[in-house]
């Protein structure tokens, strides 16, 4: 059963060039290095330029725990987390993990 993670940042002012350019790192990391990673997708709310919002598809929960092994995840926590607008002193605004109720 695919695994779906849907992740929400707001990033600091001025720390959102930055953001991109670490994020883009890791979706493209993901996305190619990752065998387990279905898609990757990156938002930003165009009417709140510091808000973003990952849209992730995993083959399974294990792929997700194999993602989140991967050097790429950690370089990407370790950078991002400083940029970051914590709401709940956690790292993500929320975060939502799904389960496809109907098969592909």
């Amino acid at each position: 059963m695919t695994y779906v993670v849907i992740a929400e940042f707001v990033v600091q002012a001025g720390q959102i060039e930055a953001f991109i350019e670490a994020i883009g790192i890791h979706s493209h990391n993901s996305r190619t290095l990752e065998s387990g990673c279905i898609h990757f997708d990156v938002n930003q709310d165009p009417a709140d330029h510091s808000a973003f919002c990952l849209y992730e598809v995993y083959k399974d929960a294990a792929a997700y725990e194999a993602h989140r092994a991967m050097p790429s995840y950690a370089a990407f926590i370790s950078a991002a987390t400083p940029m970051l607008v914590k709401h709940d002193g956690s790292l993500f605004k929320t975060r939502k993990v799904l389960s496809r109720l109907f098969p592909a």
